[in-house]
């Protein structure tokens, strides 16, 4: 650790630093002088939460504009990004979330069941709102594992500390995979981004499936994720009593007014673009295809299998 300081104290022109997790952090509970590169673009730390910490409390990157943290939090506490990872010793760094966090035009979310009680959060950011190639990371991204979703709760509330007051919510896409199927995170994201884009992989073929229930429902407020545009429906069984409730949802939100169940509330706005994901091509159901465009005639609709890293789920 001692040498890659010193490496790295005298090379202010380092333009580039990736880090990896076999990196010793023997010295990361040691007060060191901040190390100064104002030319480093791309900071990227894959460790412990301890180490990283200590390398975002020393390094002192004005002019980053790539950042990449994964980590692990075995802390139970809701605040742990505060409390482990980006400290008051990091405040230095803040600037530098603000400009990041609030740049861009999407926000790309993925929040994932990991097995047991662990939920997984990624998030990243991309130049352009309609950015779907597969190796395209964005310019910033966040990959945290937690013990429970109340972490990823206050997570969200976290990133958002950093938008603007008064400023548009950011179109944002995102994507509930592996069985994650929580309503009230769904709302908190709303509440603070636009969801433009919504994807759900669903894992159990059960006919009470809350996310889809949700989004048939207007609440007092509206129809929820109201600016949706594009939707991604992912299911790995064969899955008959889901699909009467994706279609019952569909049928709600876009149906003709006479399959509206409130007419008080305004529409959602008209979804552009449908994908059916399916585990194997056996399992395709014209049935369901068509009544997806008996309801959407106007959706762009696309139908792709897993494992299908060619395929954007967007």
């Amino acid at each position: 650790m001692d040498q890659l300081l010193d490496v790295l104290r005298n090379s202010p022109f380092l333009e580039r630093l990736e880090l990896g997790a076999a990196l010793d952090g023997s010295s990361s509970q040691e007060m060191v002088p901040p190390i100064h590169l104002p030319r480093l673009k791309a900071l990227h730390l894959i460790f412990c939460i301890s180490v990283s910490n200590f390398f975002l409390s020393t390094i002192h990157a004005p002019n980053c504009s790539e950042i990449f943290i994964s980590a692990y939090f075995s802390d139970s506490s809701n605040d742990v990004l505060k409390r482990h990872l980006f400290t008051r010793s990091a405040d230095h760094f803040s600037p530098v979330l603000q400009k990041l966090l609030t740049r861009g035009l999407c926000n790309d979310i993925e929040i994932s069941r990991s097995g047991g009680q662990l939920n997984e959060i990624r998030v990243r950011k991309f130049h352009d709102k309609d950015s779907d190639e597969p190796g395209d990371q964005g310019f910033l991204q966040f990959q945290f594992r937690f013990d429970s979703i109340h972490q990823i709760e206050a997570t969200v509330r976290w990133l958002a500390s950093y938008f603007k007051d008064g400023s548009p919510k950011i179109p944002t896409r995102l994507h509930f995979t592996k069985g994650f199927e929580e309503v009230r995170l769904m709302d908190i994201i709303e509440s603070y981004m636009s969801v433009t884009h919504f994807a759900i992989h669903i894992l159990f073929n059960t006919p009470s499936n809350p996310i889809l229930i949700h989004l048939a429902q207007p609440t007092s407020s509206g129809w929820p994720l109201p600016d949706l545009e594009g939707f991604t429906y992912g299911r790995s069984t064969e899955g008959e009593p889901q699909d009467e409730v994706l279609l019952d949802m569909l049928r709600r939100r876009y149906g003709s007014s006479s399959e509206q169940i409130d007419i008080n509330h305004a529409r959602p706005r008209p979804l552009k673009r449908i994908r059916l994901v399916f585990r194997r091509r056996k399992d395709i159901s014209m049935d369901l295809l068509d009544k997806v465009h008996e309801i959407l005639p106007t959706a762009e609709k696309f139908v792709h299998f897993e494992p299908d890293d060619s395929n954007s789920i967007w």
